[in-house]
Parts: structure tokens; C-alpha cells; sequence
């Protein structure tokens, strides 16, 4: 991870198709909060978190948006 704490992401995924990340600081009990809604272009979905510098840790997951 770069030292300036900002988080990128790239996902893979089918071309088109949109997609949501989700953010969570637990996992012991994950409050799933959506970040970022977009089609993956080209396959690819690219996401740049710039809030993460303000939190001790958070996990992601993407899941297939409507």
C-alpha cells in the first residue's frame, strides 16, 4: 500500500456489467456501507478510496449491482 494511505482497487469482472464496492471497519459483526457503483469497462473496475486515510482499517467487498 503507498504510505500516503490511499486505497486502489482493481477488480476484475464480466465487461459491462455493474458492480458495487462495499466498505466495512469491522468484520466481527460488518456493517456493509456502499462506496462506489460502476460498470467494469473493458472487464476492469477500478476504484480509488480517499476517505480510508481517515480510518484505522476497513475492508472491502464488491458484489453485482442491479
Amino acid at each position: 500500500f503507498p504510505t500516503n494511505g490511499l486505497v486502489h482497487l482493481e477488480l476484475s469482472g464480466s465487461p459491462g456489467r455493474h458492480y458495487a464496492i462495499e466498505g466495512a471497519t469491522d468484520l466481527g459483526q460488518p456493517v456493509w456501507t456502499p462506496l462506489f457503483t460502476n460498470s467494469a469497462v473493458g472487464g476492469v473496475l477500478e476504484f480509488d478510496d480517499v476517505a480510508a486515510t481517515a480510518l484505522p482499517q476497513r475492508f472491502y467487498r464488491s458484489v453485482v449491482a442491479p
